[in-house]
Formats: C-alpha cells, structure tokens, sequence
C-alpha cells in the first residue's frame, strides 16, 4: 500500500520521488546504457512520446514479494482525458444540485463545507459540480436539492439553507424557501416516498424538470443520474469529502469525583432534554455508558425501563459489566445484588449507595479484605461478599469467561476472585500459549495477595491454567496450598490445534442461548441448535443470518453485531491457547499442595451436546479418553471424586452434581477448611450418591 499510494502521488505531481540516504550505487552495479537513475533527490518526470510526437501516459510498474516465492505485480498508467469532441454544457443552463448525510447535523456540516469550497474555490463546471455530486456521493437518509444556474446562485442557495437552519425552520416533508432558489429539504425514511414511477422520472428528465426531481429525490427516490447529462461532456472535480461525525474511540478520562458530584442533576436532565432515557447523576452516567459500551449501543438508546434482556444482557455480559462497575463504581459492588437488577434503573438503584470513588489502583491489598479496585487487570472479577482471610482465585474455563463460578462463588466466606482470559470480550489482545496466560495470571494473583498462601482452582481448561499457575508460583518460591480441578481434561485427544471458523460460529450462538438456562440443562435440547438445521458450508454469512433466526426464535435476544463480537472473542481466545504446543512440567515441590479433583464419572465430554457444539463428528473421540491421568501423576497428595452427570459440558448445570461440588468448596473455602474427618465423610457420602464405576469408558 505504501509503494501504490507513494507511485500515485508521483504520477498526481509529476516528479519522481529521489531514494532517502542514498549516495551513490554499489560498485558491481552497472546503470550505464540503460533507462535506469538512481538520486536522492526528487526530478521532474517528463512525459514521453510516441513517434508521431504525440504526448505519451506516464506510467509505473510496482512489485511486491512475499516469503516462499509469492509475488505480484501492477502496472498504474496516468489518466489524460479523452479528446473525443463532446458538446459543452450551456455556461446558463441549470443544473440540480444534490447533498445528502446521515442526520440533519451532518448535512448542515456538509453544506458548510461546500459554501466554503463554492466561495473560495477557483472558477470551476457547475455542471461538473453538479454532477459530481450526483453521482459521486452516496444517496443518504436527510437530503438537501435546488437547482442553480450560475456559481452566484449556488453560494446563495447554500447560505439560504444554513439561514434557514440557523432560524430552526421545521424539518418535515421539505423546507421551501421561496426565492429565487427554491430549496427541498427531506428524509428519505418518511413514509410513502419515492413513489413516482419509472415512466414518470424518465419524463421529467428528458423535460429537464429540476424541481420536481429535487423534491421527488429528497422524498427518497432514485434518479438514473448520467440520462441527466446525456450527450454532454462532464467529468468529476474533487469537492470536499463527507464530514464524519467527531466520535472520540478511546476510552474518555472520566472527571474527578469531586466535580462530577458538584454538578446538579436537574440541570443535566434539563441539558440532556428531559428524555427519561437520559441521566440524571454521576452514578447514572457512568452505568450508561458503560452498558452502551458493553452492548455496541448509544446511551440514549438505552431506556432505564426496557428489561437489561431485550438488550442482550445475558450471564456472559454481566460478568464484563460487574467488572465495569467494580472498577468504575465501587469494588465490593456484589454479584448478587446485580443479578437481581432487571433494568437500568434497578443497576442505578443499586450503584447509589456506593458512591464512586477515587479509581487508581493500590499496590496492594491487605487481608482485613476491604475488596480494593484494580482497573489494570479487567481480567480480575469479584464474584462475592466473602471478606473473610485471604481471597481464593478460580480460573477460566475453554471458552474465556467465568460466568459459571456465580453461584459456586456465594459459598464462600472468602473472597472468591474469576480471572477471564485477557482478550475476552475486552479491547486487549489475548497473551499466546498457556505458559503465557499462567504467568500474567501469577502477576493478577501476587498483586492482589502478595503473599501466599494461595489457593487456586478452576473447571476444564481452568485446572490446567491453575496447575501451570501453581508450577509458576512454586517457583517463585511461593505457597500454594490447594488446588480445585472440576473434570480438567489434558491429553494428546485435547491437543489438536485450533477450532474451525464455523464450530466458533455454532458454539457463540449456542453459548448465547444456553447462558438462559445455565442451570436447567433439561431445556438445553429443545432450545440449543443443532448443527444439522444449519447449512454451515453455505458461507458464514447465510449459516450466520440462520443461525440467528434460529435463535431468536428460541429466545435469543442479542443482536447481529453482538454475535460476531462473541464469535471474533472466541475464535481469538481458542487459538490463543495453543494447547497443541503445550506439555505438562513437574512441579518444583508436589508434595507442598494438594489437589482436589471431581472427575465426570461417565467420561463423556460432549455427549449428546456433541452435535450442538462441534460441526464434526471427530469431537467424539474425546469421550473415550482417559484425561486424568496426567494429574495422578504430578499430584502426590491428590483426592479423586466421581461425579454422576450427564457430561463434562453440564457439571456446574446439573444440581446432583453442583450441589456436591458447592458442598465441598464452601468447606473448603470456610475458616476451618478441610479435616481429614470431613474428607473422609465426603468422600463416602459422594461415592454412596454419584457411585465410582466410569461406566462410558472402553
């Protein structure tokens, strides 16, 4: 791209550019006797010509080459235009003008642009303004038309229209300023628009009708623009571009506390115009804007009324908007208290006690546990009110988030931490390798609680991310003193490279539908889509378009836009992982934890959830292996409990299963932790319910 804007620009100039720092050429290089120049300065670039002395286009070849031989080649030839006689357009004939944009603000920009361009430009075609206009621009919703026959009238035209503007003349069907120019004025989406026939447009244009093409077109019809012109010599000029409206796409600073508490609510609900949709507090503010963030939506989009749902807002999504108002509102803003928050107004009702305070981030905090904030880790997520002794840390599971730790999180006294993987749902880039994660998230957990010990935990891909994190830390000299593995699967089965653009596809839409029914796993079939009602080899933009009408048929409530947001996340977090390169180390000192792992007793990964999260059959094989072996031979001190569920997918779903797992960690997580008494009890009273037999094993 640099080479072809940088030749387009000699050409548009005529000068070849010279070569930066060059002095002068290798010695076995030979230029003499050939049309080659090498310089460090810029030369003029003179035309060549042909033998009958005729003016030749100036042209240049660009070449570029990649790694293992692929290469390409363009030739850009300058543009002279055609001496081919055309009859000129009468200097006194009228001409349409024509300007549309998003919204009336836009459009009142844009007209600005043009008076200014109009007044100051030298002499120019009206006729090639005109239709530059005409067929150079996009058709857009708000439109402005009047017909001119002179530079004068044009410049008087656009100012009538800004006067009238500046006077807030009415927007309607069209805004008439009775003159010499007439001006119209339209929304192409009012209803009704357009509706004259093709027959009729064809005789207004050969009657050269101007204003009844101006106000047919700024009711929202369409004009074959070039019968306009026919049988004249136009051409494009290069008249200001669009003007985009300014939208700031960082994050913007948020005011200190202390002004942004000294502003009076009345006035800015006077400001914003009264709208109920619109704020009324700092508190408010900041809940707004950080759900039309999360959503891909405007703040005045967003009504305070509307259920969070309608929206989109599931179980995924609110974990990103707890850790938003942790670390913009308060940090011990509580789990439970949001899920019970059905619209904005319940979330406001809720963030008013808290206040918002100052938001820079400690360097550490002590175990008293006042939660404190930390905005450098979006990762980090509180999932509870535990203030009790030192915080536990769960880490995510395959698919990036650690919305299944909710209801796991309450049963402790302890503050109970999600750390999400970095990528997810969130602006950064996702860290590449296991290895990798598990040292940022040894850095998340050491600045939180700088010293051990820890106790770390985590269900499927999460076990496997704690034991690389307690192999880090034990390194590092650190404690770690217990380990929590919900059916953590490692093996050669699981370490087959990356997911397929549409599983990624399928599973988006049917993690969307099955975070509804997280804990009734019974609906899952007659709600989740299976791969078969889907054609996923007919492009992913008609499986997609299927895809969501299937769902929304099903009680999906995101839009389009926040699918393909949870389909990029979880492709880049699938591929970030790269389990195919990653191998399990020995532990510097095994015999200092202990670990504690809840094994699906049926061995089944997907199970009759296959069909709804892999496009393949291949996935299949994975319920025939025997994935937890590696951790009976790293884990001296290990203690195995067979869980009875239907499979790996619904063991925080099923209640014969999570109630056991609850069970457990709330004692564990407790003041007291495990005895060897309790231990012994649990595991009869867990063999005695769930049994021991892995029955789907071969």
């Amino acid at each position: 791209m640099a080479a072809l804007l940088k030749t387009v620009l000699a050409i548009r100039h005529k000068q070849i550019p010279g070569l930066p720092g060059f002095t002068s050429p290798n010695e076995y290089i030979s230029l003499e006797g050939g049309p080659f120049r090498l310089s460090a300065e810029h030369r003029s670039w003179e035309a060549l010509t042909d033998a009958e002395g005729r003016v030749l286009p100036r042209r240049a070849g660009i070449n570029s080459y990649g790694i293992g031989g692929v290469n390409a080649h363009i030739i850009l030839e300058e543009y002279i235009p055609s001496e081919v006689a055309v009859p000129a357009v009468p200097a006194d004939r009228p001409q349409l003008v024509v300007l549309s944009a998003r919204n009336p603000d836009r459009l009142e920009a844009y007209t600005r642009h043009m008076l200014e361009f109009a007044e100051k430009a030298p002499a120019f075609s009206l006729a090639d303004f005109a239709y530059t206009l005409q067929v150079g621009r996009d058709s857009m919703e708000s439109r402005l038309a009047f017909a001119a026959r002179s530079r004068e009238e044009l410049i008087y035209g656009f100012r009538e229209f800004l006067t009238a503007v500046g006077e807030e003349a009415a927007w309607g069907e069209e805004l008439k300023v009775h003159a010499s120019v007439s001006i119209y004025v339209g929304d192409a989406r009012t209803p009704g628009h357009g509706k004259a026939n093709g027959e009729n447009v064809q005789k207004l244009l050969a009657e050269h009708r101007l204003e009844e093409l101006a106000l047919y077109w700024t009711k929202g019809g369409q004009i074959p623009w070039e019968l306009l012109h026919y049988g004249r010599s136009v051409r494009r000029l290069p008249p200001p571009t669009y003007p985009f409206e300014a939208r700031r796409c960082w994050p913007t600073p948020r005011p200190e506390p202390e002004r942004e508490a000294d502003v009076n609510p009345a006035v800015r609900t006077e400001e914003a115009g009264g709208s109920p949709a619109m704020v009324a507090s700092p508190a408010d503010g900041h809940v707004t804007d950080i759900l039309s963030r999360l959503l891909g939506m405007a703040p005045e989009e967003i009504h305070p009324d509307i259920p969070l749902d309608q929206y989109g807002l599931d179980s995924i999504l609110l974990m990103q908007l707890l850790q938003q108002l942790q670390n913009r509102i308060d940090p011990a803003f509580d789990l439970a208290g949001l899920q019970e928050c059905r619209t904005v107004r319940d979330i406001v009702s809720k963030v008013q006690p808290y206040g918002i305070r100052n938001p820079e981030p400690p360097t550490s905090q002590p175990l008293s546990l006042v939660p404190a904030r930390w905005p450098q880790f979006p990762e980090l997520i509180l999932l509870n009110k535990g203030v009790e002794g030192a915080p536990v840390f769960w880490f995510h599971g395959g698919l990036g988030g650690v919305e299944m730790y909710q209801s796991l999180a309450q049963k402790s006294r302890r503050p109970f931490y999600g750390i999400q993987a970095r990528g997810w749902l969130t602006d950064r880039s996702p860290l590449q390798g296991v290895g990798a994660m598990a040292a940022y998230y040894a850095h998340i957990i050491q600045t939180v609680q700088p010293e051990g010990p820890y106790d770390l935990g985590g269900y499927s891909l999460g076990g496997v991310l704690a034991y690389e994190v307690l192999r880090q830390l034990q390194e590092l000299d650190k404690t770690v003193n217990t380990v929590v593995m919900l059916d953590s699967p490692f093996g050669i089965e699981f370490q087959q490279g990356e997911i397929s653009r549409p599983s990624a596809v399928l599973q988006a839409v049917n993690l969307a539908l099955a975070s509804r029914h997280f804990h009734e796993p019974e609906k899952f079939a007659q709600t989740l889509i299976h791969r078969d009602e889907v054609d996923l080899n007919a492009g992913e933009e008609r499986s997609l378009r299927r895809l969501i009408e299937l769902g929304n048929e099903r009680g999906l409530t995101k839009t389009e836009d926040q699918i393909l947001t949870m389909i990029a996340a979880n492709i880049k977090i699938q591929h970030a992982y790269q389990f195919d390169r990653f191998s399990i180390m020995p532990l510097p000192d095994p015999e200092a934890v202990t670990c504690y792992y809840f094994r699906n007793k049926g061995g089944l990964i997907f199970g009759e959830l296959e069909p709804y999260f892999s496009t393949t059959e291949d996935s299949s094989a994975l319920d025939r292996a025997q994935y937890w072996t590696e951790w009976e031979r790293q884990f001296p001190n290990l203690h195995m409990f067979d869980i009875d569920v239907s499979n790996h997918m619904v063991l925080l779903s099923e209640p014969k299963a999570y109630e056991t797992i609850y069970e457990f960690c709330e004692k564990l997580y407790s003041g007291k932790g495990i005895t060897p008494k309790f231990l012994q009890a649990f595991k009869s009273k867990t063999k005695k319910l769930h049994g021991s037999k892995l029955t789907a094993l071969k």
